[in-house]
């Protein structure tokens, strides 16, 4: 299941599509959304201590 949220983040409204479970590839993203791969933005961010 998708769950879907509007968020402002640094002042641009997006819809936030976040899965009940991992999906590991834009292509399975988009087939569990219905949303076009051009759609589709995955970004993970990770900090170790103080460093990114």
């Amino acid at each position: 299941m998708v769950n879907t949220r509007r968020e402002t983040i640094m002042g641009l409204t997006v819809d936030v599509l976040e899965s009940d479970h991992g999906v590991e590839t834009v292509e399975n993203t988009s087939r569990e959304s219905g949303e076009s791969t051009t759609k589709i933005v995955k970004t993970l961010l990770f900090k170790a201590g103080a460093r990114y």
